[in-house]
């Protein structure tokens, strides 16, 4: 029979032992993490659990993108790209900001590889009532510049449904990745 000493040492020693095995696995999750994207795959990145992102969305007349910034939480085995997707989906939340994306629009994958991340969005994204020139401009380049962003993405290829397509509304071709356009940006316009 253990005496009340032994009982406490043993429970003590226990609550040590789980609390070491409990530590020692959070540091392996954390280690090799610094919050960006890693270039070659579209990987989750366990240890981040925020990110601040800079996010473009329109202006109300739809002739320039204008940043945003947003603290968002990343998921559970999301990537901080994917988390871009997310809240451009979301729309702003800033006056005098409009939104790009059709609201139906949902992220199928997303995947970076040799600097170009390749995203493929549902058919949602080809809603007519973003279809203008001016429409389709803001939304393409609002994905491309938000996800340029991150370190490790210099292009971006936008797919539907799996494919590429020439265009989503007729007017900007897609069908190759697309860098970012910094004279769509309000007060970059001197680039054009």
């Amino acid at each position: 029979m253990m005496s009340k000493v032994q009982k406490v040492l043993l429970v003590l020693v226990l609550i040590v032992a789980v609390t070491g095995v409990l530590l020692a696995q959070q540091n392996d999750q954390q280690a090799g993490t610094g919050g960006s994207v890693e270039q070659g795959t579209g990987s989750p990145e366990p240890a981040a659990t925020t990110a601040e992102l800079t996010l473009y969305f329109s202006d109300d007349q739809a002739m320039y993108l204008l940043p945003e910034k947003r603290k968002v939480a990343i998921g559970e085995g999301e990537s901080i790209a994917e988390a871009v997707v997310r809240e451009l989906i979301k729309g702003p939340s800033g006056a005098g900001l409009k939104r790009t994306i059709p609201p139906e629009t949902s992220l199928l994958s997303l995947s970076v590889e040799n600097g170009v991340a390749g995203v493929n969005f549902s058919r949602g994204i080809q809603d007519s009532r973003y279809g203008g020139s001016a429409g389709e401009s803001m939304l393409i380049y609002s994905i491309v510049n938000s996800l340029t962003e991150l370190p490790g993405i210099n292009q971006v290829q936008i797919l539907v449904e799996g494919k590429k397509i020439e265009s989503l509304y007729g007017h900007i071709g897609i069908a190759e990745p697309l860098e970012p356009n910094p004279g769509l940006v309000q007060g970059n316009d001197q680039n054009l």
